[in-house]
């Protein structure tokens, strides 16, 4: 499927080919696309559309902006540090009717970039429509390729006005109540786009002017497109090299050796195992199960376990303290958190089982900052540390269409470190209809297979996952280990 979308992609790229040969043509090293003036009741910007690298996302907002149909709507979600969007309701939170949805262009190598303009979309890389977001800060993890494989579209940039966008993302924001259900992060006063039109003119020579010069330059023409079949080339077998992975995989363990690398020492092995069910709002039928089960499994593989079952805040505090502690006098440190999380600010949270928010500002002192672990890991100073999240089943405030979708931020790994997660960032995991969910039923299987490899260990998972889901869901890992790992060795 990504194949294909490349593929149906760069047929509308070569539609617009023209443009961007006129372009070089004319002197011009950046190409100047339609500008579009939004107009809101705290200022005015300015957003320069890529035509040539987004032509369907470009067509798409210029249609919506020539119909007036952002005008009177809101910017309904504000989170200063990440990004500020609108596009799709009005200021009584009613989603508005749109068109149908577009195809991803995420693979246009335009990045996500402060002041730079994006199509916001659900789970599904085709499903945006009018909405639309800017970054207020360089966001890499929403760029092509992400962790799933997509990315979100860039489809131009703020060219003017940026001050409008700095105040704007400063506005208090409070948890709103629409028909469609509770959105947090919307701003306190409505911020409303008064309208939003198209200014200035592309057409800088006839197109008897520009077809001269092209016709007197054939060979622009040729090693223009040369260039850019190489390019799209490379895209697609890099594709293939991606979807061929997890068909690798599979082989993986009988290519083993029957035998572990003599030089592998397990040394003293320290985890830290928390499972909160039972929530005064929302309580999840399996986390208590799946850290009984890791424990479980953590104990058969040589670690020594601190369990904490449906714990306070106070209770998880004490915890991390008293593992990063003895942390201190062990080889090799692992945290397994399964129950609530959340990300506020770019910053993820696990929620302990009595916690009261009623608002994302209360976030921070109610739950414990996921910061506080890697920060104990690295403070001990070991060659191996590993922490597993399966912690973004359900938004405890119940967060509505949004950019990137719900669940967790991505997590730089220290030195040393691999982070696990049970979904890609800025996704949700399920929590399964069984004993356990789907992430943590395949890791502890995962865990058990002799002499392999940490890192092909969560490889395995996330090709179990997916499977086990339909796609529907895909682990993701984030790694600085520079040796290798084993939970299980059989000699």
């Amino acid at each position: 499927m990504r194949i294909l979308n490349l593929i149906r992609t760069n047929m509308y790229k070569l539609a617009t080919n023209l443009i961007f040969i006129f372009g070089c043509l004319t002197g011009s090293l950046t190409f100047a696309g339609p500008q579009v003036e939004i107009r809101t009741n705290m200022g005015n910007f300015v957003v320069e559309l890529d035509t040539y690298r987004a032509p369907v996302s470009s067509a798409n907002f210029l249609n919506y902006v020539n119909n007036g149909f952002y005008n009177g709507l809101i910017i309904h979600r504000v989170i200063d540090g990440f990004m500020i969007q609108g596009g799709g309701f009005t200021p009584d939170l009613i989603q508005k009717p749109t068109n149908s949805p577009i195809i991803s262009e995420a693979q246009n190598g335009l990045k996500n970039q402060t002041y730079t303009i994006a199509m916001a979309r659900t789970s599904d890389p085709d499903s945006a429509t009018s909405q639309f977001f800017i970054n207020v800060k360089d966001n890499q993890a929403l760029d092509y390729p992400n962790a799933m494989g997509n990315g979100y579209t860039v489809f131009g940039k703020v060219i003017s006005g940026t001050q409008t966008i700095d105040a704007i993302r400063k506005v208090p924001t409070m948890v709103g109540s629409a028909p469609i259900g509770r959105m947090t992060d919307v701003p306190t006063r409505p911020i409303i786009i008064e309208s939003a039109v198209r200014i200035g003119s592309n057409s800088n020579s006839s197109l008897a002017a520009t077809t001269e010069k092209i016709n007197s330059q054939p060979n622009l023409i040729l090693d223009s497109e040369r260039k850019k079949l190489e390019d799209d080339k490379r895209q697609i077998a890099e594709e293939r090299k991606r979807l061929d992975e997890d068909k690798q995989i599979s082989s993986v363990q009988s290519a083993l050796p029957l035998t572990p690398p003599t030089s592998f020492n397990q040394g003293k092995r320290l985890a830290l195992v928390i499972g909160n069910s039972a929530y005064q709002s929302r309580p999840l039928n399996n986390p208590r199960n799946d850290a009984d089960d890791v424990s479980r499994a953590l104990k058969g593989t040589g670690f020594e376990v601190i369990d904490l079952r449906d714990a306070t805040l106070a209770q998880m505090r004490l915890a991390t303290r008293q593992f990063g502690e003895r942390l201190m006098s062990n080889d090799v440190g692992l945290v397994y958190y399964s129950g609530h999380g959340i990300e506020v600010k770019g910053k993820n949270y696990f929620i302990p089982v009595n916690a009261d928010i009623r608002s994302s500002d209360e976030v921070a002192d109610q739950a414990l900052d996921v910061s506080l672990i890697l920060a104990k890991m690295d403070s001990a100073k070991k060659g191996v540390n590993i922490l597993i999240v399966d912690a973004c089943r359900d938004d405890p405030f119940g967060r509505s269409y949004r950019s990137n979708s719900r669940g967790l931020a991505a997590m730089d790994a220290p030195q040393g470190t691999i982070i696990a997660y049970a979904t890609s960032p800025g996704n949700v995991a399920a929590d399964g209809s069984g004993r356990n969910s789907p992430y943590t039923r395949n890791l502890v299987k995962a865990m058990q297979t002799p002499n392999l490899p940490v890192e092909l260990m969560f490889k395995e998972v996330r090709r179990a996952v997916r499977e086990e889901t339909r796609n529907q869901q895909t682990p993701w890992e984030n790694t600085s280990l520079s040796g290798n790992f084993y939970f299980k060795v059989q000699r």
